[in-house]
């Protein structure tokens, strides 16, 4: 009553000016000395009030949260490991603040929850959510309903030179099919109905008076937060939107690591790559493929292939190669056959997509913005017989078994503390933000500049060259700058 009372009485500049002063103070009291039980006192009451303002003065942050509703969406695309640990730690911090666990709700299959009749939202109790975080996957589901305006918002694909943020040229099945009927005309009508659909989600939002809105996405569902934000600050809807990086390929832009990359690495490192690697061994003139998820980034590629100390050949998007000629893969692959008896390869899913496409044919993309790859896995099968025809070549394609598992220990304490912050944020008044851990501090970004761009492996820096130096692997390029094989001497330590 006496915080509702000021904020009735206190001018925007005279709470300004109470805060800055409140924040000095607080300041002074966090140095003093811990045995003083004034202080202490004190600092709690300085911490919550500084909170308190922080928020805008907002009494109902804080003083209603009887009265709040919060929802999570689980965004459209695959399953990650660790997604339940986040849900979990979410709807347990949303309780802990006193929102009642009745209005703790998790949408259903991504997007298409906000529309479809099939897919009601879930209360998320606590007997609904003890113990997921055991499981894989996710209890609220997943759709693979993508939104154009999720693409051109984030600027994945420029409309005016056909240059993706990947490098690929890049040209739109979708863009193909209205060309032919009717050009513009069908490009404009679908970027109505992404408005409409945009709409119907904001209305929706402000319908049931949304207090705190949560996604856990990639790209695409962390560029939907940020629209929505834009939305909710445009139409003074009092709703506060945090998104979650979700991308089992750590390719989130400035973000250390997303959650489930550790535990996805652990699992290509213990079962696919340690299975190639027996089945190469003990057959005659072996070889074990491996190709594991790196659509656009080679992270896991590069840390399975360096955990594991089986990998002879490790090949990522980030890196060009060529298959032929004397300094080419297949002739590498070749020679250490006749060297030491067998080879091991951990291929990632976008390697070499230039050398399985013409090169005045450009690459495909689906309507989410992401290139249509080709299988390189297959492409290097095939090659590889053709080279060394008595070759005994397993191919294991592990990526949707590695991504269907529980959550390790190293994820199960990442996801809980990035659910937690995710909530703290929330409550503090920010909005259009995500939380990520960025030089081992949790920190908050915003989610229309991180979405812009996806992290990559630089492919002259230390990670890919340690990588190199370890296994010894040259640059599979046929020019006359062709580089030895990285010593372990070299730049990458």
């Amino acid at each position: 009553l006496f915080m509702l009372l000021c904020s009735v009485l206190f001018s925007d500049q005279a709470w300004k000016q109470f805060y800055q002063r409140i924040a000095v103070l607080k300041r002074l009291t966090q140095y003093s000395a811990p045995t003083s039980e004034f202080c202490s006192t004190l600092y709690s009451t300085i911490t919550f009030i500084v909170c308190w303002l922080s928020t805008g003065c907002s009494c109902c942050l804080f003083c209603r949260c009887c009265c709040h509703r919060c929802w999570l969406l689980s965004d459209a695309g695959n399953i990650c490991p660790g997604m339940n640990d986040v849900i979990e730690a979410m709807a347990k911090r949303l309780v802990d603040y006193g929102v009642p666990e009745d209005q703790v709700l998790g949408i259903r299959y991504g997007t298409r929850g906000f529309t479809a009749k099939d897919a009601k939202p879930v209360v998320l109790t606590r007997p609904k959510i003890d113990g997921i975080h055991l499981t894989g996957g996710t209890i609220l589901g997943t759709s693979y309903d993508h939104h154009r305006v999720h693409r051109h918002a984030s600027g994945y694909i420029s409309a005016s030179d056909g240059h993706s943020s990947n490098g690929y040229t890049t040209t739109s099945s979708y863009e193909e099919s209205t060309a032919h009927n009717g050009g513009n005309s069908g490009a404009a009508a679908d970027d109505q109905q992404s408005s409409d659909e945009l709409e119907a989600i904001l209305h929706k939002l402000e319908f049931w008076r949304i207090n705190h809105f949560f996604v856990i996405g990639g790209q695409g569902g962390n560029q939907l937060a940020a629209q929505l934000a834009e939305g909710c600050k445009q139409r003074k809807v009092p709703c506060c939107i945090v998104g979650v990086p979700k991308s089992v390929d750590n390719d989130v832009m400035l973000v250390d690591k997303t959650f489930g990359f550790d535990t996805v690495v652990q699992e290509v490192v213990q079962r696919p790559l340690l299975a190639a690697k027996t089945e190469a061994a003990s057959a005659r003139k072996g070889v074990g493929l491996v190709k594991v998820f790196g659509r656009r980034s080679g992270w896991i590629a590069l840390q399975a292939s360096l955990a594991s100390g089986v990998v002879d050949v490790c090949l990522i998007p980030e890196e060009p190669f060529e298959m032929q000629g004397p300094a080419g893969v297949l002739e590498y692959i070749k020679a250490l056959i006749e060297k030491k008896g067998h080879a091991v390869l951990c291929v990632a899913e976008g390697a070499g997509q230039d050398l399985l496409y013409p090169e005045d044919e450009p690459i495909p993309v689906d309507d989410a913005g992401n290139p249509l790859l080709r299988d390189i896995g297959a492409a290097l099968k095939k090659g590889i017989k053709a080279v060394i025809p008595d070759a005994d070549v397993k191919y294991i394609d592990p990526t949707y078994m590695v991504q269907a598992v529980p959550s390790n220990s190293q994820d199960h304490i990442y996801c809980r503390i990035l659910g937690f912050h995710a909530v703290d944020a929330a409550f503090a008044g920010y909005t259009g933000v995500m939380v990520g851990q960025v030089n081992g501090h949790f920190v908050l970004l915003p989610s229309a500049v991180v979405t812009q761009s996806a992290r990559r492996v630089d492919p002259s820096g230390k990670s890919w060259n340690r990588l190199r130096a370890a296994i010894g692997q040259p640059r599979f390029q046929n020019s006359k700058t062709v580089d030895m094989p990285v010593s372990a001497a070299s730049q990458a330590y």
